[in-house]
């Protein structure tokens, strides 16, 4: 089965109900462009006007397990922020809280299947330090990268050793 936007915002009635918050009022996103995370809680703007958003990563939407898991972490954050506007509590206690009450997983992260891994976007260069042998891996041709191979402003220094000699490799 696969999920939307519209099956999110039926679970949030319903925890809603639970929590005997309102969440109606948060705009849910759902983004095939989210590749490092699986959802988010965004707040921004002033004291007056708060917007609140939660996105989701599309990579979820196949997955019953994964998408009740990653929406109810999602409106974990919310509920707490409702509750606490001026406060920060990202994965502390309160949040724990609120997982526990909703039923979900009280951990800030959520170990993927190499299914869900495989779906991310793969590493294209390498670069690796001539002084020491250390490694970064990344996915796109990143100020780093751009550094290394001496196409941007900028010095880039290894974090092992402080060198500033380079090998760049491409993994295409």
């Amino acid at each position: 089965m696969k999920y939307s936007e519209e099956d999110i915002r039926k679970e949030y009635d319903r925890l809603d109900r639970i929590t005997g918050v309102d969440t109606s009022k948060i705009a849910i996103r759902i983004s095939s462009r989210m590749t490092r995370k699986l959802g988010e809680f965004r707040k921004s703007g002033s004291l007056l006007r708060i917007k609140r958003e939660i996105a989701i990563s599309s990579r979820c939407l196949d997955d019953e397990d994964l998408f009740y898991e990653v929406i109810r972490h999602e409106y974990a954050h919310a509920v707490v922020d409702l509750r606490h506007p001026l406060e920060r509590h990202v994965h502390d206690e309160v949040w724990k809280s609120v997982c526990r009450q909703i039923g979900c997983r009280p951990k800030a992260t959520i170990k993927l299947d190499e299914k869900y891994k495989a779906n991310s976007r793969p590493y294209k260069y390498e670069i690796v330090c001539k002084k020491c042998g250390a490694s970064g891996k990344y996915k796109t041709m990143s100020k780093a990268v751009q550094y290394a191979i001496g196409k941007g402003f900028g010095r880039l220094t290894c974090r092992k050793c402080g060198g500033h000699s380079f090998d760049v490799y491409s993994l295409k």
